[in-house]
């Protein structure tokens, strides 16, 4: 079922978009406005989750634009050698940390209420200490915030990282001009909150937790996937300033595991084998010069077919341009997308009529979509139910 906004929520991320979009008030088409549109949605997606977590005796998700994942080696090197170190932030006198503050991070705070501390002793009969946190606070004064008898628990999680990026350009040449500046927006938002989530499994704070959905957007367009700590052994360490050492995610299962994971999700180039080797003989059959031949023949089979897609799609390109007129539709960017990349069966942006159930969000980016379209609110509606089953 797809994700219904009230019309109140779905006027304000409207509103949200028009000023990311307006030349008067963001002549410049800065980042900033795009806030203003995905904390809209988040707070509809949080809301319609509130009553579950309310059963529970939850509080519910905490929208933190600007969170900070910090990783300390030293910290990490004093936990190696005494497991039972405090989680305590400790001052790195050596330099030897790192972090990345993310656009938006949605969390799931684990909270415990504490017994109540006295001068002399602490009362262990507290009748509060066994409450639900929600019932606690509820019968608490109205001005009154015990900061002292909560304590953020290693049940804590990132439901959601978010990086976020300008709108495409409001003034388009063609439909290739917009595809290109839409395409690298939201590739580096990819990979920059990918890092982040990397950053996330190799801090210790964060090592009971599995995976994290990442959303990447470009005003009202985005895309987002599901990060696993088992994609994470495939993409090496999360590299720390101002030291040549390295953090490693954080590892719950046992080295063979480990290695089997690694195995599954490295990537592995082949190179380009000819249909034929040139037909050589005498001294020639050495197996250096063989190979070296048949490398030299794979490549001039590879330029000749890259040639013959550029002439291809220079013709093609050409009409579609001519074709295509501002703003542009769903189909017009697939076209434009198929001729950039021939050989690759895939669209750029989502298909409005295409199944997309709980499964749809894998390791691999979604195609890409626009708040408000049929694919947009399908999608929405799995994240719902994803962060809804979190508790």
């Amino acid at each position: 079922m797809p994700f219904t906004l009230t019309v109140p929520e779905r006027s304000l991320i409207v509103a949200a978009s028009a000023l990311a979009n307006s030349a008067v008030f963001n002549p410049r088409r800065t980042e900033d406005t795009t806030y203003g549109i995905w904390t809209s949605v988040l707070i509809a997606l949080t809301e319609s989750s509130r009553a579950t977590y309310t059963l529970k005796g939850q509080v519910s998700l905490l929208i933190n634009p600007q969170y900070n994942i910090y990783i300390s080696k030293q910290s990490d090197e004093a936990a190696l050698a005494d497991p039972n170190t405090s989680l305590q932030t400790e001052p790195d006198l050596l330099g030897k940390s790192n972090g990345v503050y993310t656009d938006i991070a949605v969390l799931r705070l684990g909270l415990k209420v504490l017994p109540e501390r006295t001068q002399h002793h602490t009362r262990q009969t507290d009748k509060d200490a066994k409450k639900p946190f929600l019932s606690f606070i509820k019968d608490l004064g109205h001005h009154f915030f015990p900061h002292r008898r909560v304590w953020v628990t290693r049940d804590t999680t990132i439901s959601i990282l978010m990086e976020l990026k300008p709108p495409p350009t409001r003034t388009p040449k063609n439909i290739q001009h917009f595809y290109y500046n839409l395409h690298n927006l939201l590739e580096v938002a990819q990979v920059q909150v990918e890092r982040q989530a990397l950053c996330m499994m190799c801090t210790r704070r964060f090592a009971k937790q599995n995976s994290v959905l990442l959303i990447a957007g470009a005003g009202d367009w985005w895309s987002c996937r599901s990060y696993t700590r088992q994609s994470v052994f495939g993409v090496g360490a999360f590299n720390l300033a101002n030291d040549e050492g390295y953090a490693h995610p954080v590892d719950l299962e046992d080295d063979e595991a480990v290695e089997k994971d690694y195995d599954d999700f490295i990537n592995v180039t082949n190179e380009p084998v000819p249909d034929a080797v040139p037909e050589i003989r005498g001294d020639q059959q050495d197996p250096q010069i063989l190979k070296a031949s048949a490398e030299r023949l794979a490549r001039a089979q590879l330029r000749d077919t890259i040639n013959s897609i550029k002439d291809e799609e220079r013709l093609t390109m050409d009409e579609l341009n001519q074709k295509a007129s501002y703003p542009f539709t769903v189909d017009d960017l697939n076209a434009c997308h198929r001729l950039r990349n021939p050989t690759k069966d895939e669209n750029f942006m989502a298909d409005d009529n295409a199944p997309i159930g709980y499964t749809s969000i894998t390791s691999e980016w979604s195609e890409g979509m626009r708040l408000g379209t049929k694919a947009s609110d399908k999608y929405l509606a799995v994240i719902e139910k994803r962060i809804r089953a979190d508790p």
